[in-house]
Parts: structure tokens; C-alpha cells; sequence
């Protein structure tokens, strides 16, 4: 799970201090959810974008190891990238990311009903 793009970029932020400080479990077992989601489907082809291609690969590389473990249980899926939506992009352009600070309908009701409470 250490290969994670996500856990990467935590880690380097950590560099000069403890490499794993802030890492939440949350963050380096996301790609296991992820191939959970996928395989308990049977999925054999799932739409991605291009920056979720190494989910794809994490997930083949969990059923494979687990297959070879246990005979063949789940389906090996296959990544499918639509070239002309391979980025989602944002109403100003870039990609749609939470990193850009950018907030979606579905935050900002949250947010309200957090502040309400």
C-alpha cells in the first residue's frame, strides 16, 4: 500500500520528520477499499481517469496474489480510459480536486448542517 500515489505525497511532506507522521490509516488503506468496491462486483472492465489507473493496478495485483493463493476467485479487472474524459475538469479548467480547496454542492451542505450542530 506504501505505493500509493496519495501516501507518497504524504510521506514526502514528512520527509524531515518522521516519515509516516500524519498518516492515518484512512490514507494508506484506501486502495484496499478500492479493490473491495471493484472485485466484490465481479467487475471486469471499470472507467477510470488517468490518475486513478494505479487503483486499477493495485487492485489487479491483490486479486491475482489472492487467486494464487486460494485458486480463482475474483475476476481480473480491466482499467478502461475514455481518452476525451481521462481528467474530469473543473468549471475553471484544471482537474476536479479537493487539493485545489475547491467545494462541491454536496460539501457545502455539509458544512451547513455541521454548523448547525
Amino acid at each position: 500500500m506504501n505505493r500509493a500515489h496519495a501516501y507518497k505525497a504524504a510521506v514526502d511532506d514528512n520527509e524531515k520528520a518522521d516519515p509516516d507522521k500524519g498518516i492515518t490509516m484512512g490514507l494508506f488503506s484506501y486502495p484496499v477499499l478500492m479493490a473491495a468496491d471493484i472485485l466484490m462486483f465481479k467487475a471486469t472492465h471499470v472507467p477510470v481517469g488517468q490518475d486513478q489507473v494505479q487503483h486499477i493496478e493495485m487492485t489487479r495485483d491483490i486479486a491475482q496474489r489472492f487467486n494464487h493463493q486460494y485458486g480463482e476467485i475474483f475476476v481480473i479487472p480491466q482499467g478502461v480510459i475514455d481518452q476525451e474524459s481521462a481528467v474530469l475538469p473543473g468549471l475553471d479548467g484544471r482537474k476536479m480536486s479537493k487539493s485545489y480547496g475547491k467545494l462541491s454542492l454536496f460539501s457545502v451542505i455539509q458544512r451547513h448542517f455541521e454548523n448547525m450542530l
